[in-house]
């Protein structure tokens, strides 16, 4: 399970983020993934609420996973009692980390509006952003060679 937030409510939009490092003594590398949904039933759809995801990661060989999907929980389940337990996991988790994944989601979605669907920004162990990528490409493309980063 991974934080994830309602960042848009039109159209409406979840970012989720999670650790990209696939093996052990690599630096860490996180990615932020922003997702698009026609419907999230059992969830309120109000902005910032957080929505507990799983997910699928893409691994093509080296020391980080390529991309990574979340799939909301409320997908997979109408038990809100296990959508509560999970978001308590997910609470407790985020504790060990250096910040607060809630708030760098909410920093992330607002320094990138337009990520678009499918996408994802790529941080480093500082959670700072360097990179965006599509999910389905292997490479990203370093920030400042984006022209609409500042």
């Amino acid at each position: 399970m991974v934080p994830g937030m309602i960042v848009k409510t039109e159209p409406l939009t979840i970012m989720a983020i999670a650790n990209m490092t696939a093996r052990d003594g690599a630096a860490t590398v996180n990615g932020c993934y922003c997702l698009e949904v026609k419907e999230l039933d059992g969830a309120q759809k109000i902005l910032f609420e957080k929505i507990p995801c799983s997910c699928f990661f893409c691994y093509e060989g080296g020391d980080y996973h390529s991309s990574f999907q979340p799939h909301p929980l409320y997908w997979g389940t109408a038990d809100q009692q296990s959508v509560q337990e999970a978001l308590r996991q997910v609470e407790e988790d985020n504790k060990e980390n250096t910040r607060d994944e809630w708030e760098v989601l909410k920093e992330v979605a607002r320094q990138f509006p337009d990520l678009g669907n499918g996408n994802l920004i790529l941080l480093d162990e500082n959670y700072v952003p360097f990179g965006k990528k599509n999910y389905m490409d292997s490479n990203y493309k370093p920030l400042n060679e984006e022209a609409d980063t500042k």
